[in-house]
């Protein structure tokens, strides 16, 4: 079972920063394997990743959106039993975006899952430097 996580500093408002970052239609911009995000009725969501090992998995999840806490949560009930979670705090330069995985596809130690990790938080900074992206 794998729990990954990671955090990185983003000079943007936390509250225009959660805003963009809890819209679904935005989350192919900074979640690098996923390909298609689409909502459905309530929590619902629909989304399509390439797979690190090659493939494509599509699959039915949940997408919840805790404003008061800018807080996302999402998953997906299945063989790999994948959540993870979303966090923007306010810090002294701007925000603090955390970032959690849950799943039994990987081991703690797996590489490749880290670096996607990794990879989002970059691209949500890289987002927000273009502030234009962020709104």
């Amino acid at each position: 079972m794998g729990e990954f996580t990671g955090s990185i500093a983003v000079d943007w408002d936390g509250e225009a920063l959660f805003r963009y970052l809890s819209d679904v239609s935005n989350l192919t911009d900074y979640f690098p394997r996923l390909t298609s995000a689409e909502p459905g009725p309530g929590d619902e969501v629909t989304t399509t990743a390439n797979l690190p090992e090659g493939g494509v998995v599509s699959a039915d999840g949940w997408f919840r959106v805790n404003e008061d806490a800018r807080r996302i949560e999402w998953g997906a009930v299945g063989t790999n039993d994948y959540s993870g979670y979303l966090h923007v705090t306010e810090s002294q330069d701007g925000s603090l975006v955390e970032l959690h995985l849950h799943t039994t596809r990987a081991a703690d130690d797996d590489a490749d899952v880290q670096h996607d990790i990794d990879e989002t938080l970059r691209n949500i900074k890289r987002l927000a430097q273009h502030r234009g992206a962020v709104s």
